[in-house]
């Protein structure tokens, strides 16, 4: 492993030409065995969600709001497993340990954006559950192709223009000390820990972002589901109050499962290293693994035509 320590003086040479990354600091020469179980989260991940968008993709019945959400989740779940888990596995698997310099930058800020956009657009899902469980007579006229058009809008630019800041930052910082990054992928923490800038502004940037990014989503989801709950709570026959529920659990499951490892992986920011890295990484690539599975599940048509998909394979090779 190479180290590269910069003058802090020579600001012409500020930036190292690549990063190494160490995997899991602490527990570099067990960590390999940790390959199999992200190698199945790799697989599955990826398997699950693209099953997902082509079932959606392909089944004009599933052309609708609620399947259209689940769709660009699909997406973004795709996008994350691969920026995270890909440099990942190169790392336990063959000990490609470098990254570029401009890679490092580019991978912190997908990762990043790309988990700010899913956050954004779990608020979104949330509202159009509250709209078809408390408002479903007016559901049609207020969850419009314009309103879609809209909310998505508002999921891409807001984690859009609150996290552009930070690969300025990052491009800002010198590194002067070293080069070897104590994590698996490139993330904002890990680069303040190695910079030898003034780092107090982006510090108090970043945490001024888990309060105005996390906070308000976890509020208005949490009202949501309230507002909802007690609506179903007041429908007169069980039968209406399993259909309005069973509408609401997938998407109340996904939100819990987000929410909660964001909240575990902010609270082991100062537990041990490699706890803190494995904390990152599954808020990352668990909620793209059992997306999928929560959403075949508890949605029936989504369940119906996937088995209908597969029923219609095994008839094709039988006849064969």
């Amino acid at each position: 492993m190479t180290y590269v320590t910069m003058d802090a003086n020579n600001t012409n040479d500020l930036h190292p030409k690549e990063f190494i990354l160490t995997g899991f600091p602490g527990i570099e020469d067990k960590q390999r065995w940790l390959s199999v179980p992200f190698f199945i989260i790799y697989i599955v991940g990826l398997a699950g969600n693209t099953v997902t968008l082509l079932i959606i993709k392909t089944e004009k019945s599933l052309h609708e709001p609620m399947y259209l959400f689940i769709f660009m989740l699909a997406f973004v779940d795709i996008v994350l497993v691969i920026s995270a888990l890909t440099k990942l596995l190169a790392i336990l698997w063959f000990d490609a340990k470098t990254i570029t310099f401009e890679t490092c930058i580019i991978q912190m800020f997908i990762v990043h954006f790309f988990t700010g956009f899913s956050a954004s657009l779990l608020v979104v899902m949330a509202f159009d559950r509250y709209i078809a469980v408390c408002n479903p007579l007016r559901y049609p006229n207020i969850v419009t192709n314009k309103f879609i058009a809209i909310a998505v809008a508002i999921a891409i630019i807001r984690p859009l223009g609150l996290l552009l800041p930070l690969p300025l930052f990052a491009v800002g910082f010198s590194y002067c000390r070293t080069n070897v990054i104590d994590h698996c992928y490139c993330e904002m923490f890990a680069l303040i820990n190695i910079a030898c800038a003034n780092l107090e502004l982006s510090v108090l940037y970043l945490n001024w972002l888990f309060i105005v990014m996390t906070m308000p989503d976890m509020a208005l989801v949490g009202l949501s589901y309230c507002l909802i709950l007690s609506v179903i709570l007041k429908m007169k026959t069980k039968e209406a109050r399993q259909k309005a529920f069973s509408t609401c659990s997938s998407h109340f499951s996904v939100i819990l499962t987000f929410h909660a490892l964001s909240i575990v992986s902010f609270v082991l920011t100062n537990a041990l290293p490699y706890l803190r890295v494995m904390a990152s990484v599954l808020f990352v690539v668990i909620p793209a693994a059992l997306n999928p599975f929560i959403y075949c599940l508890n949605i029936k048509r989504i369940r119906e035509k996937i088995k209908k998909v597969f029923n219609s394979k095994v008839i094709l090779l039988c006849d064969r």
